[in-house]
């Protein structure tokens, strides 16, 4: 990503991570469906690598992501609702557009893996900075960069697809692995339906509390296609609730250029 000289911002390569802008974004502004399950008997014999393999092939099949609907953001300190559109150019270039009533925009931000940038009309304020994992999901936990770009586009994919699970098992309707770090565990659920994650939950070995929890659920849309319909992500330790509610959505298109103008006496705040 680079700065031009005064007139805008360009994705590049790099390291990114959602940063604190989107709440500012979200507080600027005053102001789903579920999805069908399907009756089904599933393949209770398929091996551990066979469903990570499953998961993961489906979820390369995005090279890009294109959605419109409503961003929420509820913790003691606010509860806010805005809407959104959200461009994803896999595997590292994502751009938001956050509005507020009447379809104004708030905010717009452009994020790769080293850097963002942000622009809030309604400030004329200009922020960038390092996307360094450090940095924290929303200010608030070290989530990895994976996780949101897979929150933004609705397809999990499994974090260490090449290690063994500590634990794998078949449950009446879903397929659980478990995989451990020297700083904790993830619990992933998988759904034979869709093929999808539809659960993950992260948990700490210093405190065995659950550091965050990430849900999906899935419809199929007019090309028999599976689409997001929700994504929610909950940090218990800061009470923080985030649900992402999708309107439309379009996978494979090809996308608008990933570009933020903003004017030359725009105040201009880094955040590293």
């Amino acid at each position: 990503m680079t700065l031009s000289s005064g007139s805008g911002v360009v994705a590049g390569p790099g390291r990114w991570i959602l940063v604190p802008i989107i709440v500012v974004f979200t507080m600027s502004a005053i102001s789903g469906c579920a999805s069908v399950k399907e009756a089904v008997t599933f393949d209770r014999t398929l091996a551990y690598d066979q469903i990570i393999d499953m998961v993961n092939t489906q979820a390369s099949k995005v090279q890009t992501f294109s959605a419109e609907g409503s961003l929420s953001i509820n913790s003691p300190r606010m509860a806010q609702t805005a809407g959104f559109e959200v461009h994803v150019r896999r595997p590292d270039s994502v751009k938001i557009v956050v509005s507020g009533p009447f379809g104004i925009t708030v905010g717009e931000a452009l994020f790769t893996k080293d850097r963002f940038v942000a622009y809030s009309p309604l400030q004329n304020t200009l922020y960038n900075g390092n996307t360094s994992v450090s940095t924290g999901f929303m200010g608030t936990i070290d989530v990895p960069p994976a996780v949101v770009l897979d929150a933004l586009t609705g397809v999990r994919n499994f974090d260490a697809p090449k290690t063994h699970p500590d634990s794998f098992y078949v449950t009446r309707s879903f397929y659980i692995a478990k995989f451990s770090t020297p700083k904790g565990w993830s619990t992933y659920t998988v759904d034979p339906v869709s093929g999808h994650i539809v659960e993950v939950e992260r948990n700490s070995n210093d405190n065995k509390t659950t550091e965050w929890r990430e849900t999906y659920s899935y419809t199929k849309n007019e090309n028999n296609e599976w689409q997001p319909v929700t994504t929610e992500i909950d940090i218990p330790a800061k009470k923080l609730h985030i649900s992402i509610d999708y309107s439309a959505v379009h996978y494979n298109r090809p996308l608008p250029s990933l570009f933020i103008a903003y004017p030359n006496d725009a105040e201009r705040v880094t955040i590293e």
